[in-house]
């Protein structure tokens, strides 16, 4: 594990030009150097309907329900068709600031609340806590504050906006933030590193006292450095290697008690491309190597691979790393005696943390409430495309 000194990372600074020889020298003392956006940037963002509750006990009404492309949607409200923004927004990433622009309808149309829920940070798709509350009975616009790394998750898609019926509290009306910029299909040709959250899951088996005991475990507060990207096996898919320093913190487990989790070393990954002409979608590995520090003992485990297929940016955000073997061996550290199984779960990233929080015990509460799909055994099929 890297020393607490070099677990405040470096702020504003770009690793540029870092070939891959000299960036693995170097990787022990880079303090993952955090990368800093353009001075006076700013990120234009798109709020569009995307998921329909109901208001006043009646559906509303949409031309096409998830489509790919947004840019039509509309829907039809007391027979009146309105356009499906909801709100637009932009990133000053200079002064740190979020501005928005709550669309008009929310507030003229009855039976809908006069409030805009900000919601986040998660995965596309996924519920989480709310984070402001815009009164639109005072402003439809304004600016908000935040951190480096919500404004990163902000650019990453990572959060939402609702707007809810007072008749019906479950009712809803909800449209992922997205950034207007073009989809990412090549790496930069230079090193980069990010910290965020993510989660893991795994049953523990020790011989005669637990058999496949799920794990209560913490979040998992992720460094990775990747280098410039490089074609290593020859084949004209660039490919980029990663290093990765994971700070597990603990789970509890029951029959035995709390756990301290460690990991050995760096862990190694690549993100491969597909194809030829585009870095993306990419197919990603991860080997983590960890010990397991019990009330009964600590115990090594054989290392765990994990891949994810067809991941469309980096970090992979939402992306599921599926265990490549279903269970690995733990041995006493002392005795080097098989003393059990590690049965792997699934491992995903989930968003952008502040290097100045780097590490903590938990995911930040605002972030996810939706159960995580833990899945454990061998990986899915992978689709051919």
């Amino acid at each position: 594990m890297l020393s607490r000194d070099h677990q405040l990372f470096t702020c504003n600074r770009t690793v540029s030009g870092i070939g891959r020889s000299t960036a693995l020298a170097g990787f022990a003392f880079l303090c993952f150097a955090f990368q800093a956006e353009a001075i006076g940037e700013e990120i234009k963002l798109d709020c569009r309907v995307d998921s329909l509750g109901t208001v006043a006990g009646n559906p509303l009404k949409v031309d096409r329900l998830l489509p790919v492309d947004l840019k039509n949607q509309t829907i039809e409200i007391d027979g009146k068709v309105v356009a499906g923004q909801l709100a637009t927004f932009a990133l000053d990433t200079e002064r740190q600031m979020l501005k928005y622009d709550i669309a008009d309808w929310i507030k003229t149309t009855p039976d809908l609340e006069a409030v805009a829920y900000l919601h986040g940070f998660a995965p596309p798709g996924w519920e989480s806590a709310i984070i402001r509350r815009i009164d639109l009975a005072a402003t439809k616009s304004g600016e908000l504050d935040f951190n480096e790394a919500d404004m990163k998750n902000f650019r990453a898609g990572l959060a939402y906006v609702t707007v809810h019926s007072k008749r019906l509290p479950t009712g809803r009306v909800r449209g992922q933030i997205k950034s207007t910029e073009p989809p990412t299909t090549m790496f930069p040709n230079s090193a980069e590193s990010t910290l965020g959250d993510g989660k893991c899951f795994a049953k523990l088996t020790i011989f005669g006292v637990v058999d496949q005991a799920e794990l209560e475990m913490d979040s998992a507060q992720v460094a990775i450095m990747r280098l410039a990207p490089g074609d290593s096996n020859g084949n004209g898919r660039r490919d980029v290697v990663l290093k990765a320093n994971i700070e597990m913190g603990g789970g509890y487990c029951p029959g035995i008690g709390q756990i301290d989790i460690k990991m050995l070393g760096v862990c190694p990954g690549m993100v491969e491309a597909r194809q030829i002409d585009t870095d993306f979608p990419a197919d990603m590995t991860l080997k983590l190597h960890k010990k397991y520090i019990t009330p009964i003992g600590t115990f090594v485990g054989e290392e765990e691979p994990f891949k994810a297929t067809n991941i469309t940016a980096f970090p992979p955000f939402g992306a599921y790393l599926y265990p490549q073997v279903e269970k690995v061996r733990l041995l006493d550290e002392k005795t080097k005696k098989h003393v059990g199984y590690l049965h792997l779960g699934t491992v995903v990233q989930v968003s952008h943390i502040d290097p100045h929080e780097f590490p903590r015990a938990k995911l930040d509460p605002r972030t996810i409430i939706t159960p995580i799909p833990k899945f454990f055994g061998d990986q899915p099929k992978a689709k051919v495309d």
